[in-house]
């Protein structure tokens, strides 16, 4: 299951034949988590499911799960649980922006500046601002989500950041993004009409004002939309660097 959203969502498993599960009416199951994390699927504290039975299942934002529906153990294993549904839990905030005025120390300024003027690109400058929620319980994660149109229809380009920067302050603090995707991750020719910049937020952050620029070269008639978000952390960190380099 594979959910693509800054939201949580539901998904629906009917235990039977629609998930290719031949099985007796009434037989007694139990449902495994394997990623992104091991553990032990329950239903208010209870592990037991039944055939025929159907379940909603809380995906967490951009949570791409496999689970295993196997015949009840007759032993309960080690794996820690996990509710199918997380109702306690928050996972990301969406945050209500405006433009603000001025904030021109935000704006960024690109090396390529003349070689992008020569395509036909038009220099632009946007700077917003808004207030973060008061996130706890854990690591949280700003990200800017900037997405870009032609007449109604989605405008691809195959290294967005080559284009779009962002840059961010709470305070007097300077927020460092780092854009996804970067230029490794478009080897397959992949053209995106999208691109998020990320950072993570200390706590201090919280209930803060935010303001942020995005600084662009496009072209005349693309149109940019741009949301905030907050998302707390479920995800392992990448513990090694990526290479500085094509491999």
């Amino acid at each position: 299951m594979n959910n693509v959203s800054f939201d949580s969502r539901t998904a629906t498993l009917k235990l039977g034949e629609p998930l290719g599960l031949k099985a007796s009416e009434g037989q007694r199951l139990q449902i495994l988590l394997h990623h992104p994390l091991q553990a032990m699927l329950t239903r208010k504290g209870s592990s037991s499911f039944s055939v025929g039975e159907e379940l909603e299942v809380q995906l967490r934002p951009f949570e791409v799960a496999m689970i295993e529906v196997a015949p009840q153990a007759l032993a309960e294993g080690g794996s820690p649980a996990r509710e199918l549904m997380e109702p306690s839990s928050r996972f990301s905030y969406g945050v209500p922006i405006r433009e603000a005025a001025g904030a021109s120390e935000l704006e960024m300024h690109f090396a390529d500046s003349e070689v992008l003027e020569h395509r036909g690109y038009r220099r632009r400058y946007q700077a917003f601002e808004g207030t973060l929620p008061g996130y706890t319980n854990g690591r949280h994660q700003v990200a800017v989500v900037s997405t870009f149109s032609r007449e109604g229809r989605r405008w691809r380009h195959s290294q967005m950041s080559e284009l779009v920067q962002a840059m961010a302050m709470v305070g007097g603090s300077i927020v460092e993004f780092a854009a996804t995707p970067d230029y490794r991750q478009i080897s397959n020719n992949q053209w995106n009409p999208w691109i998020v910049f990320s950072a993570p937020l200390p706590a201090a952050f919280a209930g803060r004002r935010i303001q942020f620029g995005i600084s662009s070269y496009l072209p005349e008639d693309v149109e940019i939309s741009t949301k905030l978000w907050v998302l707390k952390q479920t995800w392992k960190p990448r513990r090694r660097p990526l290479p500085n380099c094509w491999i």
